[in-house]
């Protein structure tokens, strides 16, 4: 490895090892963060390293800049880092793992990313029943009694339907005082109204993230 390829490996490692992760799950079209950006910095260096080892090019700090955006360019259209979304960092990814020689996780990046909407969807979902005091039973008696199916079956678009279903729905114990007594109405009776009302609220337009 030469010293100007070096000094970009230490600098791009320091700033993912000072980033912070959200607990939050970034949205499909958010920007890229800085440690998703500083992973595909490395790859993109180690694949260069190799591009120029196979072809005899001198590993040049500009040399690497126009490779890696004409590479991006070739995994998601896009040549600009700061352009990309959430969506397109496991199509960059899978690309420079390729350049790398490491094909089969490549393709296992590329098949995850197939069914990453849905994971999002799933997300969300368990944060807003974890937001409103609900258990996941109740978003799942609504997918079967609505869907047939479960939630680990459900495609994204019933997820997110699922998700502003719950998010429309009171938390699942709520207290009502009387003169003397309290009754605790428990989630399953939300339930039964929700299954109710749910092909009225299932077809309303969603809101994008």
């Amino acid at each position: 490895m030469t010293s100007l390829s070096a000094q970009v490996s230490n600098s791009l490692r320091s700033a993912l090892s000072s980033s912070r992760s959200s607990r939050a799950l970034p949205s499909p079209n958010g920007p890229l963060t800085r440690e998703q950006k500083a992973r595909l910095m490395i790859l993109a260096r180690e694949a260069f390293e190799k591009h120029c080892a196979e072809t005899g090019e001198r590993f040049t700090a500009a040399g690497l800049e126009t490779w890696r955006r004409a590479e991006q360019v070739k995994a998601c259209g896009k040549a600009s880092l700061r352009a990309s979304s959430q969506m397109d960092f496991l199509p960059l990814k899978a690309h420079f793992l390729n350049l790398l020689g490491d094909s089969g996780n490549a393709l296992n990046l590329l098949l995850h990313q197939q069914t990453e909407p849905a994971r999002q969807a799933r997300f969300k979902l368990e944060e807003a029943c974890e937001e409103r005091g609900l258990a996941m039973s109740y978003p799942a008696a609504i997918c079967k009694r609505q869907y047939r199916c479960s939630l680990d079956e459900a495609n994204a678009k019933q997820l997110w339907h699922l998700v502003f279903t719950v998010r429309n729905r009171r938390k699942s114990a709520k207290t009502i005082k009387g003169n003397s007594a309290a009754v605790l109405i428990d989630e399953e009776s939300f339930a039964v109204h929700a299954a109710a009302a749910a092909n009225s609220e299932i077809e309303t337009p969603l809101t994008p993230f």
